[in-house]
């Protein structure tokens, strides 16, 4: 019998990650491809990746978890400072470089009230993914074929 396919990710965010249950979402579509996945979430509700980057179970999980990928999703509403987006976004991805993972940018909706956001969080979360060369898992470009679908960042 051939041995399955295994999948190891580990998500770091806020409320956009744990609200709709991602990591399950991704779990079982990965279990649809014949993956053997394993997800782990650490969110709290309201954080910036600048306070996972304090939280010792980030550094913990990210350097010890054996995940193949950390999926980074930092806070949007309200989005910024960019700044400090991009500082917590090369300080976690040294840990996932050093603990041999690969990043995902998760990337975010604007409110609706705030259309004009878009543009700006799409062009941050880029300059990011390419600073720290991640791929960008575009939320807001997907969201209707959200619930189906798994990023393309991942190799299933």
């Amino acid at each position: 019998m051939a041995k399955k396919k295994t999948l190891s990710i580990l998500f770091v965010g806020n409320s956009h990650t744990y609200f709709n249950d991602m990591p399950l979402m991704v779990k079982r579509r990965a279990e649809d491809e014949e993956y053997d996945c394993r997800v782990t979430m650490i969110a709290h509700p309201g954080w910036f990746l600048a306070q996972h980057v304090e939280e010792p179970d980030v550094r913990f999980n990210i350097l010890y978890g054996s995940y193949d990928y950390v999926v980074l999703q930092e806070h949007a509403h309200p989005f910024g400072p960019e700044e400090k987006f991009l500082n917590a976004s090369v300080k976690l991805n040294d840990m996932i470089r050093k603990a041999g993972s690969t990043p995902i940018i998760f990337e975010c909706w604007a409110r609706q009230s705030e259309p004009e956001m878009q543009k700006q969080m799409n062009e941050a979360h880029r300059r990011v993914a390419e600073l720290i060369e991640a791929p960008v898992f575009d939320v807001a470009a997907t969201s209707e074929s959200y619930h189906h679908s798994l990023p393309d960042a991942l190799p299933i």
